[in-house]
């Protein structure tokens, strides 16, 4: 699996989102998010939830080893790039959060979930409006997870329509994150309907010009 194959796994706005990434972040930004739709399949996919655990555990396990293991394409991408992968851990954890959630917990693994999402956008920008770049990927991050089935996709959506949907003001480095944001904003508000013609062409603008 070549970047372009690890790219052909991502959603069709996560694509077009990279597409306006530069050069110094692209790489990265593929990984972090070519490694959040692995271990999204990997908790879509558990019959059982111990077995998804030692899917995600391996997970966790390798990104913690000095070089990356031969076999695995995504984790070439993932070691050779500008990538922290600390805050990718998280993003294991935080998927192993929600593979174990009760109903009852659904908000709060949730809103983990979000949380650890929103902490590898704020990674790649580093210092540059860190907290715009928090609160703007979070807000994302909660609308895309209200695609999860039964009730933590319900709580995802739930979250999401209560978020900050204000325009982030984002450096240029965090483009994609503002494509994503935009495409999610018009869809909480359009209550789901956000796709079509004019979703892509609000992408467009923003990546384009920002706003």
């Amino acid at each position: 699996m070549s970047d372009p194959a690890i790219i052909e796994t991502l959603p069709v706005e996560q694509r077009l989102a990279l597409a306006y990434a530069s050069a110094p972040i692209r790489k990265a930004l593929l990984a972090s998010l070519g490694l959040d739709v692995r271990l999204a399949k990997i908790v879509a996919n558990a019959r059982e939830p111990v077995l998804g655990q030692i899917r995600l555990a391996w997970w966790r396990e390798r990104l913690a080893d000095p070089a990356p293991v031969p076999g695995e394409p995504l984790l070439q991408t993932i070691f050779s790039a500008p990538v922290d992968r600390q805050a990718l851990r998280n993003l294991v954890d935080g998927w192993e959060t929600v593979l174990l959630a009760t109903d009852s917990a659904d908000q709060a693994a949730v809103s983990s979930l979000a949380q650890a999402r929103a902490e590898c956008f704020a990674a790649l920008a580093g210092n540059v409006r860190h907290d715009a770049v928090l609160s703007a990927a979070r807000s994302w991050a909660l609308a895309d997870l209200a695609r999860l089935p039964g009730p933590p996709g319900m709580a995802a959506l739930a979250m999401a329509r209560d978020a900050d949907w204000s325009r982030p003001g984002l450096p240029r480095s965090m483009r994609p994150l503002a494509v994503l944001h935009a495409m999610a904003r018009r869809a909480v508000r359009s209550k789901g309907g956000g796709e079509g013609p004019v979703s892509f062409l609000v992408a467009v603008r923003v990546g384009l010009l920002g706003f």
